[in-house]
């Protein structure tokens, strides 16, 4: 009998503590739903930063100050499709016609906090920064050019049209985000993290060790993410998946492996900021090789990427090549032999 009651006390702990754990977890999904649905276009916040040096986007009420030549519920429209894309433009979306992304990512997934985070991918500044050539396409591209690469790449999608309310709505938010002219040319505005990479190939054994020490929690051992809701995937995603075929494809910019480690340092775990990050430049490097090494989509014509190979870029994980490296060398390196190697490429061809 005396055995009984301990097991049967063991197991009332035990149910306790898994049903810590549960509320835990439910508890953390649910404030980062709120978190990522708030509406920070209706209340005056500043983004937050502890570091005093880097300038913030100031948001604004935007019915109490609105901007002058705008149109206020374009800019709206843009915010809400930015950050709930799924639920716009979803593969699952009950208009067939609207199915333009070919998983449920949200734009913000990759361009934290609205676009408005330090060296997140921001969107603060990028009217400013098109038309620009670029080395993928050889040519050079406006800034629908430029969302439409996201959408064919890291939504795994098709082209918006360029009149439709949801291509006007991110470039009107995009206008909108560019009328602070003091933050348009900073450097933590363009682009992710910039990391010293290791002179060595990565450590994929290594990587998923530290992913299921740092990343699992909200990303998942299988790389699949969470749900906002399991019963509606047209939600979205708290968290998401990393890669198998609701994930960014092969020519998506965070399959490379300095972008991806760079974005790892400055923003992982969620929450944590460029100037006081969590991972070292060496983790972030192994943590990207292992997640860049795992099944993903694959666009398809991507052989027509970069018209001048010299151009491609020593991590861009995909052929063909103008160089003597293997494929593998390019995904997890190590890319200073191979920058090198570019480099004096086209020093010869000038000659």
């Amino acid at each position: 009998m005396k055995t009984v009651k301990t097991i049967s006390k063991a197991l009332i702990i035990l149910c306790l503590q898994l049903g810590l754990i549960a509320c835990k977890k439910t508890e953390k999904k649910y404030s980062a739903y709120l978190e990522l649905q708030k509406d920070t276009l209706t209340s005056e916040t500043q983004i937050f930063t502890s570091d005093p040096n880097i300038l913030k986007f100031n948001i604004k009420n935007i019915d109490q100050h609105p901007p002058k030549g705008l149109n206020i519920e374009l800019i709206k429209y843009g915010y809400k499709f930015l950050t709930t894309t799924s639920r716009y433009v979803g593969y699952v979306v009950s208009n067939p016609k609207k199915r333009y992304a070919g998983n449920n990512l949200a734009c913000v997934n990759c361009h934290i906090s609205g676009g408005t985070k330090a060296y997140a991918g921001s969107w603060i500044g990028v009217m400013s920064s098109y038309p620009a050539y670029r080395t993928k396409n050889g040519k050079v591209n406006d800034i629908y050019m430029r969302i439409n690469g996201c959408m064919e790449r890291s939504m795994n999608g098709r082209p918006l049209e360029k009149d439709s309310k949801e291509m006007q709505g991110v470039v009107e938010y995009f206008r909108w985000l560019n009328t602070d002219k003091k933050l348009n040319y900073l450097p933590q505005y363009k682009g992710f993290l910039k990391i010293d990479l290791p002179k060595r190939a990565a450590d994929t054994i290594k990587g998923k060790a530290l992913y299921n020490k740092e990343c699992f929690y909200c990303h998942g051992t299988n790389g699949s993410g969470i749900f906002f809701d399991d019963r509606n995937v047209s939600k979205g995603y708290v968290y998401p998946p990393l890669w198998g075929k609701q994930s960014y494809n092969l020519g998506a910019g965070m399959a490379k492996l300095g972008t991806l480690a760079g974005f790892i340092k400055g923003n992982m775990p969620y929450g944590v900021e460029a100037n006081d990050p969590k991972i070292s430049d060496e983790d972030a490097y192994d943590i990207a090789a292992y997640v860049n090494t795992k099944q993903r989509p694959s666009p398809p014509d991507l052989e027509q990427d970069y018209p001048d190979r010299l151009t491609k870029g020593a991590d861009i994980p995909y052929g063909p090549y103008d160089d003597i490296f293997p494929e593998i060398q390019h995904r997890i390196g190590p890319l200073q032999p191979i920058k090198r190697y570019y480099l004096q490429q086209l020093k010869e061809r000038k000659k």
